[in-house]
Protein backbone atom coordinates (compact mmCIF):
# COMPACT_ATOMS: atom_id res chain seq x y z
CA UNK A 1 0.00 0.00 0.00
CA UNK A 2 2.88 2.31 0.72
CA UNK A 3 4.15 1.79 -2.80
CA UNK A 4 0.77 2.70 -4.27
CA UNK A 5 0.45 5.76 -2.04
CA UNK A 6 3.95 6.90 -3.04
CA UNK A 7 3.08 6.44 -6.71
CA UNK A 8 -0.20 8.39 -6.21
CA UNK A 9 1.70 11.24 -4.60
CA UNK A 10 4.22 11.16 -7.48
CA UNK A 11 1.45 11.38 -10.12
CA UNK A 12 -0.31 14.16 -8.17
CA UNK A 13 2.92 16.16 -8.19
CA UNK A 14 3.28 15.56 -11.95
CA UNK A 15 -0.30 16.79 -12.46
CA UNK A 16 0.44 19.88 -10.32
CA UNK A 17 3.27 20.74 -12.71
CA UNK A 18 0.65 21.13 -15.54
CA UNK A 19 -1.34 24.41 -15.38
CA UNK A 20 -5.00 23.89 -14.55
CA UNK A 21 -6.23 25.81 -17.65
CA UNK A 22 -4.43 23.29 -19.89
CA UNK A 23 -5.34 20.17 -17.88
CA UNK A 24 -8.97 20.74 -16.90
CA UNK A 25 -11.80 20.68 -19.45
CA UNK A 26 -13.72 24.00 -19.41
CA UNK A 27 -17.37 23.69 -18.35
CA UNK A 28 -18.61 26.05 -21.05
CA UNK A 29 -17.38 26.35 -24.62
CA UNK A 30 -16.35 29.59 -26.30
CA UNK A 31 -19.21 32.11 -26.56
CA UNK A 32 -19.85 33.76 -29.94
CA UNK A 33 -19.93 37.38 -28.79
CA UNK A 34 -20.85 38.85 -32.17
CA UNK A 35 -24.23 37.09 -32.16
CA UNK A 36 -25.26 38.53 -28.77
CA UNK A 37 -26.92 41.81 -27.91
CA UNK A 38 -24.86 44.76 -26.77
CA UNK A 39 -26.05 44.61 -23.14
CA UNK A 40 -25.31 40.87 -22.91
CA UNK A 41 -21.86 41.33 -24.42
CA UNK A 42 -21.02 44.03 -21.91
CA UNK A 43 -22.29 41.87 -19.02
CA UNK A 44 -20.16 38.93 -20.17
CA UNK A 45 -17.09 41.15 -20.45
CA UNK A 46 -17.63 42.52 -16.94
CA UNK A 47 -18.06 38.97 -15.56
CA UNK A 48 -14.88 37.83 -17.30
CA UNK A 49 -12.88 40.76 -15.89
CA UNK A 50 -14.19 40.06 -12.38
CA UNK A 51 -13.34 36.34 -12.61
CA UNK A 52 -9.88 37.15 -13.98
CA UNK A 53 -9.17 39.47 -11.04
CA UNK A 54 -10.44 36.91 -8.51
CA UNK A 55 -8.35 34.15 -10.07
CA UNK A 56 -5.25 36.36 -10.09
CA UNK A 57 -5.80 37.35 -6.47
CA UNK A 58 -6.35 33.72 -5.45
CA UNK A 59 -3.22 32.68 -7.34
CA UNK A 60 -1.08 35.19 -5.50
CA UNK A 61 -2.69 34.48 -2.10
CA UNK A 62 -0.65 31.78 -0.25
CA UNK A 63 -3.67 30.68 1.81
CA UNK A 64 -5.85 30.04 -1.29
CA UNK A 65 -3.07 28.85 -3.54
CA UNK A 66 -3.83 25.37 -4.86
CA UNK A 67 -2.53 23.14 -7.56
CA UNK A 68 -4.17 21.36 -10.44
CA UNK A 69 -5.15 18.41 -8.24
CA UNK A 70 -7.13 20.67 -5.87
CA UNK A 71 -8.84 22.35 -8.85
CA UNK A 72 -9.73 18.89 -10.17
CA UNK A 73 -11.24 17.92 -6.78
CA UNK A 74 -13.20 21.18 -6.66
CA UNK A 75 -14.59 20.58 -10.17
CA UNK A 76 -15.66 17.08 -9.16
CA UNK A 77 -17.49 18.42 -6.08
CA UNK A 78 -19.33 21.01 -8.20
CA UNK A 79 -20.37 18.29 -10.65
CA UNK A 80 -21.78 16.16 -7.81
CA UNK A 81 -23.71 19.16 -6.44
CA UNK A 82 -25.15 19.82 -9.90
CA UNK A 83 -26.34 16.23 -10.11
CA UNK A 84 -28.16 16.61 -6.75
CA UNK A 85 -31.95 17.29 -6.69
CA UNK A 86 -33.68 20.66 -6.35
CA UNK A 87 -34.04 20.16 -2.58
CA UNK A 88 -30.33 19.48 -2.20
CA UNK A 89 -30.73 15.70 -1.90
CA UNK A 90 -28.40 13.84 -4.24
CA UNK A 91 -29.90 11.73 -6.97
CA UNK A 92 -29.81 7.95 -6.46
CA UNK A 93 -27.07 6.25 -8.41
CA UNK A 94 -26.90 2.72 -9.71
CA UNK A 95 -23.44 1.42 -10.55
CA UNK A 96 -22.10 4.96 -10.69
CA UNK A 97 -24.89 6.29 -13.00
CA UNK A 98 -27.96 8.41 -12.05
CA UNK A 99 -31.32 6.65 -11.63
CA UNK A 100 -33.55 7.03 -14.73
CA UNK A 101 -36.77 7.45 -12.77
CA UNK A 102 -35.38 10.33 -10.71
CA UNK A 103 -34.08 12.02 -13.84
CA UNK A 104 -37.50 11.67 -15.51
CA UNK A 105 -39.23 13.28 -12.52
CA UNK A 106 -36.76 16.15 -12.48
CA UNK A 107 -37.24 16.68 -16.24
CA UNK A 108 -41.04 16.63 -15.84
CA UNK A 109 -40.88 19.18 -13.03
CA UNK A 110 -38.58 21.42 -15.05
CA UNK A 111 -40.89 21.28 -18.09
CA UNK A 112 -43.91 22.20 -15.95
CA UNK A 113 -42.06 25.22 -14.55
CA UNK A 114 -41.13 26.32 -18.07
CA UNK A 115 -44.72 25.91 -19.22
CA UNK A 116 -45.92 28.05 -16.34
CA UNK A 117 -43.36 30.71 -17.22
CA UNK A 118 -44.40 31.00 -20.87
CA UNK A 119 -48.15 30.51 -20.15
CA UNK A 120 -48.44 27.47 -22.38
CA UNK A 121 -51.98 26.55 -21.24
CA UNK A 122 -53.41 29.95 -22.21
CA UNK A 123 -51.70 29.77 -25.59
CA UNK A 124 -52.99 26.24 -26.15
CA UNK A 125 -56.54 27.42 -25.32
CA UNK A 126 -56.22 30.25 -27.83
CA UNK A 127 -54.88 27.88 -30.48
CA UNK A 128 -57.72 25.40 -29.81
CA UNK A 129 -60.40 28.11 -30.08
CA UNK A 130 -58.86 29.47 -33.28
CA UNK A 131 -58.77 25.98 -34.77
CA UNK A 132 -62.42 25.35 -33.86
CA UNK A 133 -63.45 28.67 -35.45
CA UNK A 134 -61.47 27.86 -38.58
CA UNK A 135 -63.03 24.39 -38.87
CA UNK A 136 -66.53 25.88 -38.44
CA UNK A 137 -65.89 28.52 -41.10
CA UNK A 138 -64.55 25.89 -43.51
CA UNK A 139 -67.61 23.70 -42.91
CA UNK A 140 -69.98 26.61 -43.61
CA UNK A 141 -68.05 27.45 -46.78
CA UNK A 142 -68.22 23.85 -47.99
CA UNK A 143 -71.99 23.76 -47.42
CA UNK A 144 -72.47 26.99 -49.39
CA UNK A 145 -70.30 25.69 -52.24
CA UNK A 146 -72.28 22.42 -52.35
CA UNK A 147 -75.60 24.33 -52.52
CA UNK A 148 -74.29 26.57 -55.32
CA UNK A 149 -73.03 23.57 -57.29
CA UNK A 150 -76.41 21.85 -56.91
CA UNK A 151 -78.25 24.95 -58.18
CA UNK A 152 -75.88 25.26 -61.13
CA UNK A 153 -76.44 21.60 -62.07
CA UNK A 154 -80.22 22.07 -61.90
CA UNK A 155 -80.01 25.14 -64.18
CA UNK A 156 -77.83 23.29 -66.70
CA UNK A 157 -80.16 20.26 -66.75
CA UNK A 158 -83.18 22.56 -67.23
CA UNK A 159 -81.52 24.34 -70.16
CA UNK A 160 -80.58 21.00 -71.73
CA UNK A 161 -84.18 19.75 -71.43
CA UNK A 162 -85.55 22.92 -73.03
CA UNK A 163 -83.01 22.72 -75.86
CA UNK A 164 -83.86 19.06 -76.53
CA UNK A 165 -87.61 19.73 -76.54
CA UNK A 166 -87.23 22.73 -78.90
CA UNK A 167 -85.00 20.69 -81.20
CA UNK A 168 -87.51 17.84 -81.34
CA UNK A 169 -90.36 20.28 -82.11
CA UNK A 170 -88.41 21.95 -84.92
CA UNK A 171 -87.48 18.55 -86.40
CA UNK A 172 -91.15 17.52 -86.42
CA UNK A 173 -92.18 20.76 -88.17
CA UNK A 174 -89.47 20.32 -90.82
CA UNK A 175 -90.52 16.70 -91.43
CA UNK A 176 -94.15 17.77 -91.89
CA UNK A 177 -93.15 20.48 -94.38
CA UNK A 178 -90.95 18.10 -96.33
CA UNK A 179 -93.74 15.52 -96.44
CA UNK A 180 -96.17 18.14 -97.79
CA UNK A 181 -93.65 19.45 -100.36
CA UNK A 182 -92.06 16.22 -101.51
CA UNK A 183 -95.29 14.20 -102.11
CA UNK A 184 -95.26 13.52 -105.88
CA UNK A 185 -98.41 13.53 -107.97
CA UNK A 186 -99.78 10.26 -109.27
CA UNK A 187 -98.40 9.29 -112.66
CA UNK A 188 -100.93 9.07 -115.51
CA UNK A 189 -99.58 7.09 -118.39
CA UNK A 190 -96.03 8.07 -119.29
CA UNK A 191 -96.21 11.55 -117.66
CA UNK A 192 -94.51 12.13 -114.34
CA UNK A 193 -94.69 15.24 -112.19
CA UNK A 194 -92.57 15.87 -109.08
CA UNK A 195 -93.02 18.25 -106.21
CA UNK A 196 -90.79 21.27 -105.77
CA UNK A 197 -87.76 20.92 -103.55
CA UNK A 198 -86.56 23.86 -101.44
CA UNK A 199 -82.74 23.88 -101.56
CA UNK A 200 -82.42 27.27 -99.87
CA UNK A 201 -80.51 30.18 -101.45
CA UNK A 202 -78.58 29.28 -104.56
CA UNK A 203 -74.83 29.73 -104.36
CA UNK A 204 -74.63 31.03 -107.91
CA UNK A 205 -76.56 34.23 -107.13
CA UNK A 206 -74.20 37.21 -106.97
CA UNK A 207 -74.53 39.73 -104.21
CA UNK A 208 -75.26 43.33 -105.06
CA UNK A 209 -72.23 45.54 -105.20
CA UNK A 210 -72.02 48.31 -102.62
CA UNK A 211 -72.99 51.70 -104.03
CA UNK A 212 -70.48 54.52 -103.91
CA UNK A 213 -71.24 57.79 -102.16
CA UNK A 214 -71.62 59.59 -105.51
CA UNK A 215 -74.21 57.06 -106.66
CA UNK A 216 -76.04 57.33 -103.32
CA UNK A 217 -76.07 61.15 -103.68
CA UNK A 218 -77.56 60.92 -107.18
CA UNK A 219 -80.20 58.49 -105.92
CA UNK A 220 -81.11 60.74 -102.97
CA UNK A 221 -81.40 63.80 -105.24
CA UNK A 222 -83.69 61.90 -107.59
CA UNK A 223 -85.85 60.80 -104.65
CA UNK A 224 -86.02 64.41 -103.43
CA UNK A 225 -87.25 65.56 -106.84
CA UNK A 226 -90.13 63.07 -106.73
CA UNK A 227 -93.45 64.37 -105.41
CA UNK A 228 -94.73 62.10 -102.66
CA UNK A 229 -97.93 62.06 -100.70
CA UNK A 230 -98.02 62.57 -96.94
CA UNK A 231 -98.49 58.84 -96.27
CA UNK A 232 -95.48 57.92 -98.43
CA UNK A 233 -93.33 60.58 -96.73
CA UNK A 234 -94.46 59.27 -93.35
CA UNK A 235 -93.57 55.68 -94.34
CA UNK A 236 -90.15 56.82 -95.55
CA UNK A 237 -89.50 58.72 -92.31
CA UNK A 238 -90.56 55.72 -90.20
CA UNK A 239 -88.35 53.41 -92.27
CA UNK A 240 -85.34 55.70 -91.75
CA UNK A 241 -86.05 56.01 -88.02
CA UNK A 242 -86.30 52.23 -87.58
CA UNK A 243 -83.06 51.71 -89.51
CA UNK A 244 -81.29 54.24 -87.27
CA UNK A 245 -82.72 52.51 -84.20
CA UNK A 246 -81.24 49.19 -85.43
CA UNK A 247 -77.82 50.85 -85.71
CA UNK A 248 -77.75 51.14 -89.50
CA UNK A 249 -76.38 54.17 -91.33
CA UNK A 250 -79.10 56.09 -93.20
CA UNK A 251 -77.57 58.24 -95.95
CA UNK A 252 -80.47 60.51 -96.93
CA UNK A 253 -78.99 64.01 -96.39
CA UNK A 254 -77.44 65.41 -99.64
CA UNK A 255 -75.48 68.13 -97.78
CA UNK A 256 -73.74 65.62 -95.54
CA UNK A 257 -73.09 63.34 -98.50
CA UNK A 258 -71.44 66.16 -100.48
CA UNK A 259 -69.35 67.10 -97.46
CA UNK A 260 -68.26 63.48 -97.03
CA UNK A 261 -67.38 63.20 -100.75
CA UNK A 262 -65.23 66.35 -100.53
CA UNK A 263 -63.51 65.02 -97.42
CA UNK A 264 -62.75 61.72 -99.19
CA UNK A 265 -61.36 63.59 -102.20
CA UNK A 266 -59.06 65.69 -99.97
CA UNK A 267 -57.88 62.60 -98.16
CA UNK A 268 -57.23 60.87 -101.49
CA UNK A 269 -55.22 63.85 -102.73
CA UNK A 270 -53.23 63.97 -99.51
CA UNK A 271 -52.43 60.26 -99.73
CA UNK A 272 -51.45 60.55 -103.40
CA UNK A 273 -49.16 63.49 -102.58
CA UNK A 274 -47.55 61.56 -99.73
CA UNK A 275 -47.07 58.58 -102.03
CA UNK A 276 -45.47 60.77 -104.68
CA UNK A 277 -43.09 62.24 -102.10
CA UNK A 278 -42.22 58.76 -100.89
CA UNK A 279 -41.48 57.48 -104.41
CA UNK A 280 -39.35 60.58 -105.07
CA UNK A 281 -37.34 59.98 -101.89
CA UNK A 282 -36.89 56.32 -102.82
CA UNK A 283 -35.58 57.30 -106.28
CA UNK A 284 -33.26 59.87 -104.74
CA UNK A 285 -31.82 57.36 -102.28
CA UNK A 286 -31.45 54.83 -105.10
CA UNK A 287 -29.54 57.33 -107.25
CA UNK A 288 -27.30 58.21 -104.27
CA UNK A 289 -26.46 54.55 -103.72
CA UNK A 290 -25.74 54.04 -107.40
CA UNK A 291 -23.46 57.09 -107.46
CA UNK A 292 -21.64 55.86 -104.37
CA UNK A 293 -21.17 52.48 -106.02
CA UNK A 294 -19.80 54.09 -109.19
CA UNK A 295 -17.38 56.21 -107.12
CA UNK A 296 -16.16 53.15 -105.24
CA UNK A 297 -15.63 51.22 -108.47
CA UNK A 298 -13.71 54.15 -110.00
CA UNK A 299 -11.56 54.50 -106.85
CA UNK A 300 -10.72 50.79 -107.02
CA UNK A 301 -9.73 51.08 -110.69
CA UNK A 302 -7.54 54.13 -109.96
CA UNK A 303 -5.81 52.37 -107.06
CA UNK A 304 -5.05 49.36 -109.30
CA UNK A 305 -3.58 51.64 -111.99
CA UNK A 306 -1.42 53.46 -109.42
CA UNK A 307 -0.13 50.11 -108.09
CA UNK A 308 0.79 48.94 -111.59
CA UNK A 309 2.62 52.21 -112.31
CA UNK A 310 4.55 51.94 -109.03
CA UNK A 311 5.61 48.36 -109.84
CA UNK A 312 6.76 49.42 -113.33
CA UNK A 313 8.86 52.30 -111.96
CA UNK A 314 10.54 49.98 -109.44
CA UNK A 315 11.59 47.68 -112.31
CA UNK A 316 13.25 50.59 -114.17
CA UNK A 317 15.51 51.54 -111.21
CA UNK A 318 19.17 50.26 -111.46
CA UNK A 319 21.56 49.23 -108.76
CA UNK A 320 24.25 51.71 -107.71
CA UNK A 321 24.15 55.48 -107.71
CA UNK A 322 22.98 56.13 -111.26
CA UNK A 323 19.30 56.21 -110.47
CA UNK A 324 16.69 55.82 -113.18
CA UNK A 325 18.02 55.10 -116.66
CA UNK A 326 17.37 57.89 -119.12
CA UNK A 327 19.89 56.91 -121.81
CA UNK A 328 22.84 54.63 -122.43
CA UNK A 329 26.22 55.47 -120.89
CA UNK A 330 28.59 57.16 -123.36
CA UNK A 331 25.87 57.99 -125.80
CA UNK A 332 26.44 61.08 -127.87
CA UNK A 333 24.44 64.09 -126.95
CA UNK A 334 22.50 65.64 -129.70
Amino acid sequence: MEVYSQRAVFFDRLVDLIPAKHYLVPEEGPIAMRFLEKTKREAIREEFKRKHKDNKRAKLDPDQAGGTVEALKKQEMERKQALAGDDGVPVHHQNGFPDKEDLRQRLKKKLEEMRMQRKAEENSEKVRSAKEWKDGALQVGRKKAAVQQKQARQKISKVDRLAKSSKKGSEKVVEKKQQGVNTPKKATGSEFSFGKLDFGQEDGIKKKNKLSKQEILEKVEKDKEKVLSKEEEKKRAWKAALARAHGEKVLDDPKLLKKSIKKDEKLREKKSQAWAERTEKVKEKQSQRQQKRRDNIQARIDSKKAAKKERREKKLLRAGFEGRKKEFIGAKKK
